[in-house]
Order: C-alpha cells, then sequence, then structure tokens
C-alpha cells in the first residue's frame, strides 16, 4: 500500500504522500475498503498510527456501526523490565489498554503474546485451522457396480459437494472422470443460491492437465501437480475410484492411490466412503487395520463400507468433517 523496497522512489513517507495519497492511489483504497468489509484481517507488526488505514476504518465503522466485520492484531504484552521504574510500566499500560479499547472501536480484537516468537506457534495453528476448511473429494468413476449406477453415483457426488458448501466447507475437485462435473455442478449451485461473490473462498478448480503426450513426463508433472493441490488441504474424501487400462480391464485409481499417500503423509483427515468400491474401498480397508490412528472412522465403519444410502452417506461424511474441523 505505501511502497516497496524495489521501488524507493515511489514510497509514501512524508505528510505529503499521505494528503495526495486519494488523488494518486484512489482505487486502492476503495479496494482495500471492501476487503475490510467482507474479509477478516489479521495484522502483524502494525502499529495502527497510519492516518490512510485509520481514516478507512472511520468510515467503515460510520457506514456499518455495530456491524463491521471483526479483524485481528498480534500485540506484545507490556511487561516490568529492570531498567524501568513502576511508574513507567504503569503508564506504558495504561497507554496499551486505550490502544486496545481504540482498536476495538474498529472490530478488531487484539492477541497478546509474551513474546513475538509465540507468533509463529500461533499462526501454524491458523493454518490447520484454515485448512481444515479445505475438503478435496478425490476419486474416478469408469465403470459402476454393487448397487451404484451413473445415475445414482453422480447424484450423490452432487449432493455431497452441494451440502459441504452448504456447512462452510470450500470444496476443491481436481475434475475425476465420471464424477467431476457433478462435484462442480453440487458447488455452483449452493453458490448460486446463497449468491456468494466470491467463488474462489468456496470452490477451486485443478483440472490435470492432459495435453503432455509422453506417458512418463505426464506422470511427472501430475504427481508435482498432486502435491501443489493438496497441500492445502485438511480433509480429503474418496469416493469410487476406478478407471479402464489399456487393455479395457478395470482397475483400481492409481491416481486416488497417489492423493491417498500425499494425504497420510500430510496427516490430513480421510474419510474414503468404501461403500463406492474401488480406490475408496481399498483405502477404507487400509484404515480401518489401523483404526487406532484413525479413530475418528471407528463410530462410521458400517456405514462408510456398507451403505448406499446418498443421504446417510453425505450426512456422515459431514459429521466426520465437522468434527475435524473443530479439532483442528
Amino acid at each position: 500500500m505505501h511502497g516497496d523496497c524495489a521501488y524507493p522512489f515511489d514510497a509514501i513517507l512524508t505528510k505529503d504522500d499521505y494528503a495526495q495519497y486519494e488523488k494518486r492511489y484512489p482505487l486502492f483504497r476503495e479496494v482495500l475498503k471492501g476487503d475490510l468489509i467482507s474479509k477478516s484481517f489479521l495484522f502483524i507488526g502494525f502499529s495502527f498510527d497510519d492516518p490512510n488505514l485509520e481514516h478507512i476504518l472511520n468510515q467503515i465503522r460510520m457506514v456499518l456501526n455495530e456491524n463491521i466485520r471483526t479483524h485481528y492484531c498480534f500485540m506484545k504484552k507490556v511487561c516490568k523490565e529492570e531498567n524501568k521504574s513502576d511508574e513507567e510500566f504503569n503508564n506504558a499500560r495504561i497507554k496499551q489498554d486505550i490502544r486496545e479499547t481504540e482498536l476495538k472501536r474498529f472490530g478488531i480484537q487484539t492477541i497478546f503474546v509474551d513474546e513475538y516468537s509465540e507468533i509463529t506457534a500461533i499462526l501454524l495453528e491458523l493454518e490447520k485451522a484454515v485448512f481444515a476448511n479445505n475438503v478435496f473429494i478425490s476419486g474416478s468413476a469408469h465403470s459402476y457396480k454393487n448397487g451404484w449406477d451413473e445415475k445414482k453415483a453422480k447424484e450423490f457426488a452432487f449432493k455431497l459437494s452441494n451440502k459441504l458448501v452448504a456447512n462452510g466447507f470450500r470444496v476443491v475437485s481436481g475434475y475425476g472422470l465420471g464424477i467431476g462435473s457433478s462435484v462442480i455442478n453440487g458447488a455452483l449451485t449452493e453458490i448460486r443460491r446463497k449468491k456468494y461473490k466470491h467463488l474462489e473462498e468456496h470452490l477451486g478448480l485443478h483440472p490435470f492437465p492432459r495435453d503432455i503426450e509422453d506417458e512418463k513426463e505426464r506422470e511427472k508433472v501430475w504427481d508435482i501437480y498432486r502435491k501443489e493441490i493438496l497441500k492445502e488441504i485438511g480433509i480429503v474424501v474418496f469416493i469410487f475410484g476406478n478407471k479402464s487400462d489399456e487393455n479395457g480391464e478395470i482397475t483400481i485409481a492409481d491416481g486416488c492411490m497417489k492423493e491417498f499417500d500425499i494425504a497420510k503423509d500430510q496427516d490430513s483427515i480421510i474419510i474414503p466412503v468404501g461403500s463406492t468400491g474401488g480406490a475408496a474401498e481399498e483405502i477404507y480397508h487400509k484404515l480401518v487395520r489401523n483404526i487406532e490412528k484413525y479413530s475418528y472412522l471407528e463410530e462410521y465403519q458400517d456405514i462408510l463400507l456398507n451403505s448406499k444410502d446418498i443421504d446417510d452417506l453425505v450426512q456422515t461424511v459431514l459429521i466426520i468433517a465437522e468434527k475435524a474441523r473443530k479439532v483442528l
């Protein structure tokens, strides 16, 4: 907002720079104002002495009154130092209390830390909580059996995605064969119904690049791509997961198994709907054999393995995901 070290002559430093700011950068302030209204900010290393931000926050407060969005900031708690008198310590503490009260007027909650090093640990926990909101639906379906047909499979994928978005999760899809479009349509239907403005906040689309002719190169690119997609995913749901090989035989989708390995290595919450068969069933049995580690599945083993009821399965996935989100 106020410059970049790569362009020092454009930095906003003097009182005149601040006075001319609205004239020189009118759109920046409007965009920032919009983000402060629609998103939650976490301020790190910010003194709040900036007149630009104070002006924007005042404008928002005047318009929205008590309906302002909640933001957060880190602040080191005033502590008694050996070379400071009791009077100096008390004055500093009073000044900090006043600053905290002022920030509350703008909807900014202060998070006090004893040492700045604590911020790193807090950010790591925050990252886990954010990632727990991201659900990747892994699966592909070339054939259907054991009580599943194409229509029912697509309805399941649609409802699963739809209900996850309705419950505040962000659905991420790699556009898997046979179910990808249903996953996307389910999410989009809920997004349109609620008229969310920020599509990317509720749906992430990552179709795999298919124009690589060399098979080894394609697999190498896809492996890198999978890791990039899954690195910010807290929950992975596996459904179906079968494909047709070069001989026309139906086999386990190795792509789903690779995504399982990635999810397992990064300790994501893994929810395999084993009753859909394919990779999902194989993953289910792998996890059940180590149920102590994946104890969140224990109560729902029978439903995940045997149920073909779409609503029961969707509800079960939602319950597990909600519990995981609270824990993470």
